[in-house]
């Protein structure tokens, strides 16, 4: 989960929100794409990683950089949404997002993992080519019982891995708090896209930093019960 890497300060939220309205302004069509036009030239469609899209075949800079919890090995146990069992579940390969979701399975809770004090959801989904569960948190970015899965890793270049895994099978488990629901991912575009991406800077101001950061366009996906 690219957004809960350490970060050096937390931006202001109204100067973030800010922020990202005037970059909705400056949006460009480019084809049947919208990109936000703060840098100069033509931008670069962020892109999966080569490889098996749902299992990088070696940690970046970005992830080696990222923080190693010691909370021990994955609690071998049943998913509770009921997509399938544990002999189905890939950990990630990444240690941080690995700790993260061991915790919030032991606890049985999401409320046990926060970043700069605001809290998480995880989801659950199949990887787009080994058709195993991973599991992701992310930011908690809710309005009136929907959510949004926002794919910044950061304001890396690339996708983080699991939107090829949400392009692939929509359909997915989330858990918040200690309720867990099964819901449809659909990608965003255009006006209703920018309404819900003034929510996710809301939610986590860093956002906003992450966009200007980056040449794609961050995806963001409404997360919607089923």
């Amino acid at each position: 989960m690219d957004e809960l890497a350490p970060l050096a300060a937390e931006q202001d939220a109204q100067g973030a929100v800010d922020a990202v309205r005037v970059a909705h302004d400056e949006v460009e069509q480019v084809g049947r794409d919208v990109w936000v036009g703060h840098r100069p030239g033509r931008p670069v469609r962020g892109q999966v990683r080569k490889g098996h899209a749902d299992q990088p075949a070696a940690p970046t800079a970005y992830e080696n950089a990222c923080p190693q919890p010691t909370f021990g090995d994955p609690p071998v146990r049943w998913f509770d949404g009921g997509m399938s069992t544990d002999a189905n579940y890939a950990p990630s390969p990444t240690g941080w997002v690995r700790q993260q979701v061991e915790a919030i399975d032991a606890a049985g809770d999401t409320g046990v993992v926060q970043v700069l004090g605001r809290p998480v959801v995880m989801l659950t989904m199949r990887g787009a080519r080994s058709g195993r569960l991973r599991k992701v948190p992310l930011m908690r970015v809710e309005h009136e019982g929907r959510y949004l899965a926002v794919a910044s890793k950061g304001g890396a270049p690339e996708h983080p891995q699991w939107y090829a895994n949400l392009v692939a099978d929509p359909d997915i488990e989330l858990q918040d708090g200690t309720t867990s629901m099964p819901v449809r991912a659909r990608e965003l575009e255009g006006q209703e896209r920018y309404e819900w991406w003034v929510r996710a800077v809301e939610a986590f101001p860093p956002y906003a930093g992450y966009q200007v950061k980056t040449q794609r366009q961050i995806p963001a996906f409404l997360l919607e019960p089923r």
